[in-house]
């Protein structure tokens, strides 16, 4: 009977109170290679860190070879045998191949002599057929040969779980083929690997199960035989769609004005041309399809970089972002991605932060007395019917949803033309989230634009007007929010997933 050589059940994990995994599965046989998908934010890397002891979990049970244990770091992780690799190499660069080996865990016995510690690292090289000398540094080897090098050191230091995120991805065609044979030994040296990836294509080539994830749960396990792509990105989507090519839907912006235009923007080779628009009166969302795209966006509207090339535009001027204070004064504000409360300040002075800022002389916005107006009116909109606290109050609770609404109180003090959200209800709970969807939504009452960011395809439906796929830099369409959109929405989500496989 093949040994069960991990298992983890009702899993839970939190970071700065923030719900990251919600009772999540999972378990490896010895010899076994297994896969875990998502769309972006799901939880996978999460879970992988709990395993590895990057994010240690809060609850739950976890076995390793059928003992319970538990990894508190990725110290701890290592001497239990799990070895987590992603984009980052962990190697030295400045240091040598062979000194990088001696390099271990605590508890290893290495005999620091030149000629048998040389002749262990040429060993564990040629088991991987790695073909670099021991002396090389690490800086001068290319990426698939470091990647190599950190599983020849996990090897000799005895590792039992190997866990690859998001790597597979980056590798050529050939060196696919090669990793065939790589995990093939592995796995007959009763190995367990674990391969995470959002483009399950990889997964289905290597993996004999697929764990899929969906709102930080494991939401359906498969096996080789039932890796139907409809089936595992229904599972991933929490909704079902028949995928079936249809015309767009008509052109409902005519005649309406456009506040927001990004024109031909091209960015580190990751945004391609994109162009989009906002209209008056409308909140618009992006379907982040490709987690880098989005992130992209974001950091261009903030003002923390520039594109290389096009025109970014709001109500008809060409704005030059330079720092996020040039972005809010030109009438472009975002919600804070961390909800950071200033201690000893009132919670009337904490919403008008950003907006006393500006009046300091950055870039002038309002006197004083109507900055406290503004403040007041924001206050009594958003937070005093959640929590009745007092304008006045210093003492502010731990509550997520209450610093959110700080947060997106800060955000409109300043009187935007467009206000920008990146993921805005990422980890808080199916409760919280109704609520802030509402104050998302009123950015119409209050005479703002708004563009929504975001991988969850929940959260664009529930706030957003009409909804952009962005994937590899460009717009691949425009969908309206009503249930021939919502249709088509899954259909090119559901595209871009397939075109990943």
């Amino acid at each position: 009977m093949t040994k069960e050589l991990l298992r983890m059940e009702n899993i839970v994990s939190f970071a700065d109170s923030r719900m990251l995994l919600d009772h999540a599965r999972l378990n490896l046989f010895e010899g076994e290679i297994i896969g875990i998908t998502g769309v972006n934010n799901a939880g996978k890397t999460v879970l992988a860190g709990g395993i590895s002891g990057r994010y240690p979990i809060a609850s739950g049970s976890m076995y390793l070879s059928e003992e319970e244990v538990q990894i508190l770091s990725i110290e701890d992780g290592r001497k239990a045998g799990v070895y987590y690799f992603s984009q980052s190499s962990s190697l030295i660069g400045e240091f040598t191949v062979w000194e990088n080996f001696l390099l271990g865990p605590r508890g290893k016995q290495v005999v620091i002599d030149e000629k048998k510690s040389g002749e262990q690292c040429r060993d564990m090289l040629d088991l991987l057929e790695i073909h670099v000398d021991i002396h090389d540094r690490i800086n001068t080897l290319s990426p698939k040969e470091k990647l190599l090098v950190e599983m020849a050191r996990a090897i000799y230091y005895d590792a039992k779980i190997f866990i690859m995120d998001d790597i597979l991805g980056t590798l050529s065609a050939t060196a696919l083929d090669e990793f065939e044979g790589i995990f093939g030994m592995l796995c007959s040296l009763h190995m367990g690997i674990i391969l995470i990836e959002s483009g399950i294509r990889y997964l289905k080539r290597y993996c004999h199960r697929l764990f899929v994830m969906r709102d930080r749960k494991t939401v359906g396990v498969l096996t080789a035989g039932e890796m139907d792509d409809n089936l595992i990105i229904s599972l991933m989507l929490g909704i079902r769609s028949a995928y079936v090519e249809k015309e767009h839907s008509p052109e409902e912006t005519a005649g309406r004005r456009v506040v927001f235009e990004m024109r031909e923007i091209c960015y580190r080779n990751v945004l391609d041309r994109l162009s989009l628009q906002v209209y008056e009166g409308e909140i618009a969302g992006i379907l982040n399809a490709g987690k880098h795209s989005g992130r992209a966006i974001g950091c261009l509207l903030q003002g923390r970089d520039r594109p290389d090339s096009g025109e970014i535009c709001l109500n008809g001027r060409t704005l030059r972002l330079k720092s996020a204070e040039k972005a809010v004064k030109e009438g472009i504000a975002s919600l804070a991605e961390q909800d950071t409360i200033v201690p000893n300040l009132t919670l009337e002075e904490n919403v008008m932060l950003p907006a006393l800022k500006g009046n300091s002389g950055f870039f002038g916005i309002l006197n004083n007395s109507e900055l406290k107006y503004r403040a007041h009116e924001l206050i009594s909109r958003y937070i005093v019917p959640y929590q009745g606290i007092l304008a006045s109050e210093r003492k502010i609770s731990e509550d997520r949803a209450l610093r959110w609404k700080i947060s997106f109180c800060r955000m409109l003090s300043t009187s935007p033309e467009l206000a920008v959200l990146n993921n805005p209800t990422q980890s808080m709970d199916i409760a919280a989230k109704e609520i802030l969807y509402q104050d998302i939504r009123s950015l119409k009452e209050q005479n703002v634009a708004g563009l929504v960011i975001s991988s969850d395809i929940k959260e664009l439906l529930a706030v957003s007007d009409r909804i952009l796929v962005v994937s590899r830099g460009r717009v691949h369409g425009t969908l309206y929010n009503d249930e021939y959109g919502r249709e088509e929405l899954l259909y090119y989500y559901g595209k871009h997933l397939k075109e990943s496989l």
